[in-house]
């Protein structure tokens, strides 16, 4: 439910500015699978400028090196961190698919209040972008149609029987200083019990290149 931009200027203080960009990252871990050595470099499903989807085992390095967004700071890692430990010296590590997408908001003026200044138990300053509904927050363009696609396509070709639901989901607004600009929203997940099968580098590769014909 949204919320008015009464009770959005009782949140911190006012940071007026306009918003550049829109950018999310989702990573769900493939279910039922375990890669085994040699580890496989990523494979791109799906790529355009401003979407890709790639199949990785090398989370972080990933989306370090090779991200499509500038997600990748401080407040970014140490959620990934939580969502999706680093494995351990298991030989056996997971296959994750990573999604990325990004939105020019043709400097979206954010002045109403709804850009606040918070500061966080841990004492970390943080920007947040309240959302309070048209027409006071962006509306972008959230990809349904070719994530479900997407997802269609690698459950079919790596032999997935179960749903996929996303480890990590990040969403974040870029302003004009260079800012991250965060919705205030929280997301969650439940775990779920599943059979793991190994999966070797050849077949990441093959099942990769064939889900990105689909």
């Amino acid at each position: 439910m949204s919320v008015t931009i009464g009770f959005a200027r009782l949140i911190g203080t006012d940071f007026p500015c306009h918003l550049v960009e829109y950018m999310r990252t989702i990573v769900y871990q493939v279910p039922g699978l375990k890669v085994v050595e040699p580890k496989p470099d990523a494979h791109v499903v799906f790529g355009e400028p401003e979407f890709r989807a790639s199949v990785v085992v090398d989370l972080f390095a990933y989306l370090k090196d090779e991200s499509i967004s500038e997600q990748f700071e401080d407040n970014f890692q140490i959620a990934l961190d939580q969502a999706c430990p680093l494995p351990g010296r298991d030989s056996e590590v997971p296959l994750y698919l990573v999604i990325q997408f990004k939105e020019n908001l043709n400097s979206f003026a954010a002045v109403d209040g709804q850009c606040r200044r918070v500061c966080l138990d841990s004492g970390v300053e943080q920007f947040v972008l309240v959302e309070c509904g048209d027409p006071y927050v962006p509306n972008p363009d959230e990809r349904t149609r070719t994530i479900s696609a997407v997802l269609t396509a690698v459950r079919g070709e790596f032999g997935v029987t179960d749903g996929m639901e996303p480890c990590f989901n990040a969403r974040c607004y870029r302003a004009g200083d260079g800012r991250c600009v965060f919705p205030w929203r929280v997301d969650g997940g439940e775990p779920t019990l599943e059979v793991i099968r190994p999966i070797d580098a050849s077949e990441v590769k093959d099942n990769a290149a064939a889900a990105g014909e689909q």
